[in-house]
C-alpha cells in the first residue's frame, strides 16, 4: 500500500491542488449570490420592526459614527444618516455648488426636512436626457412630490439602491431622506454599518453594537441576510449571468477540471496490463472493476476530504468562508463522480480493446 501511494504521489498532489482550486472557485461563485444593498459590507447589521415599535426620536445617532439606512413602506423613500458622507464621496453625483449639496451635520442637528434625489445617470445619459436643466427640473418634481427640500442628486446605481437600479425610469426620482425627519412607524427595515476604511475594526464593532442596543430597546429585532444560494444553483446563476469576474473564475474551474480529467485518464491507463491479464485469465468484468476501484477511490476520497478541510479552515481564518458543509460535500461528490467516470471509461475502453485483439 505504501509503495502504491509513493508511486502515485505526484498524481495525488495534483488532485489536491485541483480540488482546492475548485473549492475556492465555488466559494467565490456562491458568495457572489449574496446581495448586499446600498454598497455596504458583510459586517452590516440588519433590523426589522416588531409590533413594539412606536414613533421615536433619532437623537441617539448624533454621537455615533455609523451609516444607517432605513427602508420605508414607500419603496422610493429611504431614510439616511451618513455623517461621514460615505455615499457622497463614493458615488457618481451631479455637482453644482450654486444649488446642489449633501447632508451636513447641521441638517441632522436641526432636523431639517431635506432629501437627496437618486437618479439613474447612465440611463439618462444613454437616452440623451442628462443635463443640468433636466436634473434640476426632476429635483423640483421630487421636492413637490415628497414635500421636502431636495438639496442634491446621486446616481441610484452607485449607491446600490436595490432592484430599482437597472430599470429605473429616466423621468422619476427616488430619495434619501434625512433620517431625523422620518416617521419611525413607516420603517420596514434598517441597515447599520461603519463602511469607513480608516476606522479600526474594534471601533466599528463598538459603534454598531451601541446603535444595535438602542434599536432593540425601541422594538427592532436583528435578522440575518447572508443567505447564499446552493453551490449548483450558484454555478447555474454564474453561467447565465456571465459577468466579467465570474467568467474568469469559471474559466479557471473548467481548465482545472480538464487537467484533472486528462491526467486521470493518463494515470489510469498505466494499469491497462491488469485489464489485459484479466481478459487472458478470464476474470469476471465486474470483479476486476471492483479491484481497480478499491485501489483508487479510497485515496481520492481521502485527498478530497483533506483538501476540503484545509480550504474550509483557510477561508474561515480570512473570514471569507461562504459555503455550507453541504456545499463542500456536493463539490467533492461531483469531483469523485468525474473520477469514477474516468475509471469506468478507461476500463470499458481497455476491456473492449483487448477483447477485440483476442478474437
Amino acid at each position: 500500500m505504501k509503495s502504491f501511494v509513493k508511486k502515485n504521489i505526484i498524481f495525488y498532489i495534483l488532485i489536491f491542488a485541483v480540488n482546492s482550486i475548485i473549492l475556492i472557485a465555488a466559494n467565490y461563485v456562491v458568495g457572489n449570490t449574496i446581495s448586499i444593498p446600498y454598497e455596504l459590507y458583510e459586517t452590516r447589521r440588519v433590523f426589522v420592526p416588531t409590533e413594539k415599535v412606536k414613533n421615536f426620536d433619532w437623537d441617539f445617532l448624533l454621537e455615533r459614527n455609523v451609516v444607517l439606512v432605513a427602508e420605508t413602506s414607500d419603496s422610493k423613500v429611504v431614510g439616511l444618516y451618513d455623517p461621514g458622507m460615505y455615499y457622497f464621496v463614493n458615488s457618481t453625483k451631479a455637482l453644482d455648488p450654486r444649488y446642489l449639496r449633501y447632508f451636513s451635520n447641521e441638517d441632522y442637528l436641526k432636523k431639517t426636512d431635506t432629501g437627496v434625489a437618486l437618479i439613474n445617470i447612465d440611463t439618462m445619459f444613454r437616452s440623451g436626457k442628462l443635463s443640468p436643466y433636466i436634473i434640476k427640473k426632476g429635483m423640483k418634481r421630487a421636492a413637490d412630490t415628497y414635500n421636502i427640500d431636495i438639496i442634491g442628486a446621486l446616481d441610484i446605481v452607485s449607491v446600490g439602491y436595490g432592484s430599482l437600479e437597472e430599470s429605473y425610469p429616466t423621468d422619476e426620482f427616488a430619495i434619501f431622506k434625512n433620517i431625523f425627519k422620518l416617521n419611525s412607524n413607516l420603517i420596514k427595515k434598517i441597515y447599520v454599518d461603519v463602511p469607513y476604511i480608516d476606522v479600526p475594526e474594534t471601533e466599528k464593532f463598538n459603534e454598531m453594537e451601541k446603535v444595535s442596543e438602542v434599536l432593540k430597546e425601541k422594538g427592532f429585532t436583528e435578522i440575518s441576510e447572508n443567505k447564499a444560494q446552493p453551490v449548483i444553483k450558484a454555478f447555474i446563476h454564474a453561467v447565465l449571468n456571465y459577468r466579467k469576474y465570474e467568467r474568469f473564475i469559471l474559466y479557471c474551474a473548467m481548465v482545472s477540471l480538464s487537467v484533472f480529467i486528462y491526467t486521470s485518464v493518463i494515470y489510469l491507463w498505466k494499469y491497462k496490463e491488469y485489464i489485459y491479464i484479466s481478459r487472458v485469465c478470464g476474470t469476471d468484468f465486474f470483479k476486476m472493476y471492483k479491484l481497480i476501484l478499491k485501489y483508487s477511490i479510497f485515496q481520492i476520497v481521502l485527498i478530497s476530504m483533506v483538501a476540503s478541510f484545509g480550504i474550509w479552515i483557510y477561508l474561515g481564518l480570512i473570514k471569507e468562508g461562504i459555503m455550507s458543509i453541504f456545499d463542500y460535500i456536493v463539490v467533492d461528490f461531483i469531483f469523485l463522480l468525474l473520477f469514477l467516470l474516468c475509471i469506468t471509461g478507461v476500463y470499458i475502453f481497455g476491456f473492449l480493446r483487448y477483447s477485440r485483439e483476442m478474437r
